[in-house]
C-alpha cells in the first residue's frame, strides 16, 4: 500500500473517531443537561457529525478511489512499456 493511501486511511479513521465523539457528546448532553436547551445543543452536534460524515468522509473515500485508479493506470502503462520492449514481441 502506498504512503498516500495509508495517510488517507488514517485521516478517514480519525474523522470517524471525531464523528463518534460528537455523537457520544450529543447523547450525553441530552441525558445529563436537562432543562437548559440540551435538545437543541445535541441536535447541533448531530448536524455537524452528519455533515462530516456526508462531506468529509465521502471526499476522503473519493480521493482514495482516485488514487487507486491512478495506480492501476500507472501499472498498466508500465506493463505496456515493458511489453513493447520485449525482444519476442
Amino acid at each position: 500500500m502506498s504512503r498516500r493511501s495509508n495517510e488517507l486511511d488514517h485521516a478517514r479513521d480519525e474523522m470517524r473517531a471525531i464523528i463518534r465523539e460528537l455523537r457520544t457528546l450529543a447523547n450525553g448532553i441530552e441525558r445529563e443537561f436537562l432543562g437548559i436547551g440540551q435538545n437543541h445543543c445535541a441536535q447541533c452536534l448531530r448536524t455537524v457529525a452528519n455533515f462530516y460524515e456526508r462531506t468529509v468522509l465521502t471526499a476522503l473515500e473519493n480521493m482514495r478511489l482516485n488514487l487507486a485508479a491512478k495506480a492501476a493506470d500507472a501499472l498498466e502503462d508500465a506493463a505496456r512499456w515493458v511489453n513493447d520492449r520485449l525482444p519476442w514481441t
